[in-house]
């Protein structure tokens, strides 16, 4: 009894490892959703430049969406921040608007005051014509007390990186006021906590 038991747990680790190895989609839905589902399309590049919707996160062709912005140790402290990035679809950089996130059938926005007030918000901080994008970050700080026992602190926060093919680097933090900055930090702010929490 034992014995199948442990089998059944073995099994069920394996697929679940496999199922959320570095499929970002399952950690943000809690595993109801994952980049193999019904409805879910990777899109190749031409496709990408038809898209009429709004904008979301960007991601290597390897689908990672989570970047090491920062990994550091000085002394006896060490920094790690993660991100992730805020891309808009060429649709929305074309006509400068904001469509929302990952929504679609947008051509009625292209002249709407608050579309394009939005869109100019995250241009003012990351401007993608300049090869900046807003990322969402969260930051772990670890440093030993006198005692040596760490002290782990925890910083959310934004941050303008640079995309140069598969690599991002970190240009500077960045306060921001923008509307499409904070709807994507409402929605994936938790799951980049849990993952620098965990995995960092």
């Amino acid at each position: 009894m034992i014995k199948k038991l442990l089998s059944v747990a073995a099994l069920g680790a394996l697929l679940a490892s496999s199922a959320f190895g570095d499929d970002f989609l399952a950690k943000v839905s809690n595993g109801a959703l994952s980049d193999n589902s019904a409805g879910v399309k990777v899109l190749s590049l031409n496709e990408m430049k038809e898209v009429k919707g709004g904008y979301g996160l960007l991601q290597t062709n390897a689908g990672q969406q989570v970047f090491t912005l920062q990994n550091m140790n000085i002394g006896m402290t060490k920094l790690t921040q993660i991100g992730i990035i805020i891309g808009m679809t060429d649709f929305e950089r074309k006509y400068k608007i904001s469509c929302g996130f990952g929504g679609d059938k947008c051509d009625h926005l292209k002249n709407d005051f608050y579309a394009k007030s939005n869109y100019r918000d995250l241009v003012n901080t990351a401007n993608p014509e300049f090869n900046q994008y807003l990322a969402v970050t969260a930051t772990k700080i670890v440093t030993a007390t006198p005692f040596g026992i760490p002290k782990i602190q925890f910083a959310e926060g934004f941050a303008v990186v640079g995309v140069y093919g598969e690599n991002v680097y970190k240009i500077r933090n960045t306060f921001t006021s923008s509307t499409i900055a904070y709807d994507i930090k409402s929605r994936f702010q938790k799951q980049i906590n849990n993952i620098l929490a965990t995995y960092y």
